[in-house]
C-alpha cells in the first residue's frame, strides 16, 4: 500500500465546443474598434468502472484512502458568453485602448458527491495490506472489514430527496480596463494600464436562504451560517512596465515591470453551498456510536424516509458554507530582465520574476473546540463539537498565501542552414504557500486557528527546470526533430499513521504526540525525457506523402512514486511508477 490516495478505478470524459465572432472597424487612421463574442461549452463526466467498488464507502484513514472516490459520479457542464469592445486610439507617443468585457457563464449539471458515504478512521490497521489485498482492491466483497469498530470516527454521507442532484448556479462577470503603452523616447517604451474586475454572483447559491449560525469554540464567536450577497468589489489592478533599447540598435533591452493580476475562485464554492449547504441535501455526519457493526452499517438501517419523517433523530449536519468575507486570489507580480541578440540567428534572454499571492482559497472546520494549552482544536471524538446538531463543517474562506521567487532564461537559435534549436532553464530560489489542494479547492487546514501552521515550501518547488528542443533538415527529404525534458524533482509531504485531532482530512501531518510534521520535506524522483521524431516526405505528382516514426522517453527513464508514511517498514520505498515508459508510434499524412 502507497501513502497515496487510491480513487478507485473511474472513468473521466470531456466534450468542448467553441464558437467565436470578431468584427473590427477603422473610424479613423489612428482609431480602430474591436468587438469579440466567443462562445464555449464545456462538459466533464466522471463515473465509476463497471468493475469497481462503485456501491461502495470511501474508507478513509489517516495515511491511506481505499475506495471509490467520493467526488463521484458527475456531469459537469459549462456554458461561457463573453463579449469584448475595445478602442485603439493612436496619438502622437501613446497608443491607447479602452475595453470593456461581458462574461456570462453558467455551471449546471448532477453531482452526486459522497452518495456512497466515506468512513473515516483514527488509525491506521498494521495489517492493512492482509485486510485489504492490492490483487483485491476493486472487489470489496473480499475485504475483511471485522474488528475496525474501535478506530473508526464517523460515517459522513449525502442524501438527496427526491434523488434531486441537480445544481445551477450563473456566474456573470464584468470588466473594464485602460491603458497607454507611451513611446518616451527612441529607446525608452512605458507601459501604463489599470483593469477592474468583479465576479457579480461566484459566492451566491440560488435557491439558498440565508441562515444564522453562531459557534463559540473558545477562540473566537461568530456566525458560520450561509449568507447571500458575498461579493468582492475592490479588484483594482494596476500595472506599469517599461522597455529600454540600451544600444538604440534593437540587439539589447532592458526590461521589467509590476502589477496586480486578479483571478477568479471557479464556481465549486457555489455548487457546494447550494448542494451540500443542508438545505437542498441532508449531508449526515454519523458518529461511532460504541456499538458492534458500525463500519458494516453506520446508519443501523436507517433511509432517507426515516430521516425525513422524524422517526429516526436527523444526525449533525456537515454543511458547506462560504465565509462572508470571502474574496478573489490575487497576484502581485514584478519581473525585471534583458534580451541580448548575439547575431542574426542568437539570442538569448533572463529574468527575474516574483510574486506574492493573497486571498487564496482555503478549507477550515470551525466546529471544534479550542485547546489554549496546544494552539490546536481539541479532539471532537472526545470533548464533542461547540454546535452538535453540525458535524465537521466545510468553511470556504480566503486566507490562503504565497510566494515564488525563479530566474527564467532562455537561448534561441532561428531557423538557418536547416538547422533550429532552442533551449530554456528555470532556477526556482523559492516557492511557499499555505496550501494547494485539486479540482478548484484548496487544501483542508491543518490548524482551523492559524493559517500560518501550512506555511512551507510549496509542492509545486522544483529546483532545476530545463527544456530544449532541436530541428534539423537533412538530406533526402529526412527531418529529425527531438526534444529533452528535466526536472529536479518536486517535493511531497511525509503523513502521519495516526490522527490524534480527530480530523483526518486536515490532520494527516500530526504525531500521536502532537509533533507536527512540516509539508513539503520529502524530494521526490528527478524526472528526464528525451524524445524523437524522424519524417520522410515523398512527392508523388502534386500529393506529398509524409511518414514518422517517434520514440517517447528514448532511453527509457524510470521514476517512481514513494512510501512517505512516518515510521513504516517501507518508508522512502517505490510503490508505482511516476513515469510514462518508452513508447513509440509509426505516422503517415498525406497532403495535396
Amino acid at each position: 500500500m502507497n501513502s497515496g490516495n487510491d480513487d478507485g478505478p473511474s472513468f473521466s470524459g470531456a466534450l468542448m465546443n467553441f464558437v467565436t465572432g470578431n468584427w473590427s472597424r477603422v473610424a479613423r487612421n489612428n482609431l480602430l474598434q474591436e468587438l469579440r463574442v466567443n462562445w464555449f461549452h464545456y462538459q466533464f463526466i466522471n463515473a465509476p468502472l463497471k468493475d469497481g467498488p462503485s456501491s461502495f464507502p470511501e474508507f478513509i484513514f489517516p495515511a491511506l484512502t481505499i475506495g471509490p472516490n467520493w467526488n463521484y459520479p458527475e456531469d459537469w457542464n459549462q456554458d461561457h458568453v463573453t463579449a469584448t469592445y475595445e478602442v485603439k486610439w493612436h496619438k502622437d507617443a501613446h497608443d491607447i485602448k479602452v475595453g470593456s468585457e461581458l462574461h456570462l457563464e453558467k455551471d449546471a449539471g448532477w453531482w452526486r458527491a459522497r452518495s456512497r458515504g466515506q468512513m473515516f478512521f483514527a488509525s491506521t490497521p498494521a495489517d492493512l495490506a492482509q485486510r485489504i489485498p492490492l490483487a483485491q482492491w476493486t472487489n470489496a466483497s473480499q475485504w475483511n472489514l471485522t474488528g475496525l469498530d474501535p478506530v473508526a470516527n464517523r460515517f459522513d454521507i449525502y442524501l438527496a430527496p427526491n434523488d434531486d442532484w441537480g445544481y445551477n448556479v450563473p456566474r456573470p462577470m464584468y470588466a473594464g480596463w485602460i491603458g497607454d503603452t507611451w513611446t518616451v523616447n527612441s529607446q525608452l517604451t512605458l507601459n501604463l494600464g489599470v483593469r477592474y474586475d468583479v465576479a457579480w454572483k461566484d459566492f451566491v447559491s440560488p435557491g439558498n436562504d440565508e441562515t444564522t449560525l453562531i459557534i463559540n469554540n473558545g477562540f473566537d464567536t461568530e456566525d458560520y451560517g450561509y449568507k447571500n450577497n458575498i461579493r468582492d468589489l475592490n479588484n483594482i489592478a494596476p500595472r506599469v512596465g517599461f522597455a529600454w533599447n540600451v544600444t538604440g540598435r534593437n540587439d539589447f533591452v532592458i526590461r521589467g515591470g509590476s502589477g496586480v493580476f486578479y483571478g477568479t475562485q471557479g464556481g465549486n464554492q457555489a455548487v457546494d453551498a447550494q448542494l451540500f449547504g443542508g438545505q437542498r441535501l441532508v449531508v449526515a455526519s454519523f458518529q461511532n456510536d460504541g456499538k458492534p457493526g458500525f463500519v458494516q452499517d453506520p446508519m443501523r438501517g436507517a433511509t432517507l424516509a426515516d430521516l425525513l419523517s422524524g422517526r429516526v433523530p436527523l444526525p449533525p449536519q456537515t454543511i458547506s458554507v462560504i465565509r462572508p468575507d470571502f474574496q478573489m486570489p490575487s497576484t502581485w507580480q514584478s519581473m525585471l530582465g534583458f534580451q541580448k541578440q548575439v547575431n542574426d540567428v542568437t539570442g538569448f534572454d533572463a529574468d527575474l520574476v516574483y510574486y506574492k499571492g493573497t486571498h487564496e482559497d482555503e478549507q477550515l472546520d470551525p466546529n471544534v473546540f479550542y485547546d489554549p494549552a496546544t494552539g490546536f482544536p481539541k479532539n471532537p471524538a472526545r470533548f464533542g463539537r461547540p454546535s452538535p446538531n453540525y458535524g465537521p463543517i466545510n468553511m470556504k474562506a480566503s486566507i490562503g498565501y504565497s510566494d515564488y521567487f525563479a530566474l527564467a532564461s532562455s537561448v534561441t537559435r532561428r531557423y538557418r542552414n536547416n538547422f533550429q534549436a532552442g533551449l530554456t532553464y528555470t532556477l526556482m530560489f523559492f516557492k511557499h504557500d499555505t496550501g494547494i489542494s485539486s479540482a478548484g479547492y484548496g487544501s483542508q487546514l491543518l490548524n482551523p486557528f492559524d493559517v500560518s501552521a501550512e506555511w512551507a515550501r510549496s509542492s509545486e518547488f522544483q529546483r532545476h527546470t530545463l527544456n530544449a528542443n532541436g530541428v534539423w533538415n537533412m538530406r533526402w527529404s529526412l527531418l529529425l526533430a527531438g526534444s529533452f525534458h528535466y526536472g529536479s524533482g518536486n517535493y511531497a509531504t511525509i503523513t502521519s499513521p495516526a490522527d490524534p485531532l480527530g480530523q483526518v482530512n486536515g490532520a494527516r501531518r500530526v504525531l500521536a504526540d502532537l509533533t507536527v510534521i512540516p509539508r513539503n520535506t520529502y524530494l521526490l524522483d528527478p524526472w528526464q525525457s528525451l524524445d524523437i521524431r524522424l519524417s520522410k516526405d515523398v512527392r508523388v505528382g502534386s500529393v506529398k506523402l509524409t511518414g514518422m516514426a517517434e520514440v517517447f522517453n528514448l532511453y527509457n527513464y524510470a521514476r517512481f512514486n514513494r512510501n512517505t508514511i512516518f515510521g513504516n517498514a517501507l518508508f522512502g520505498q517505490a510503490t508505482s511508477s511516476a513515469g510514462i515508459p518508452r513508447t513509440g508510434q509509426l505516422a503517415f499524412r498525406i497532403s495535396f
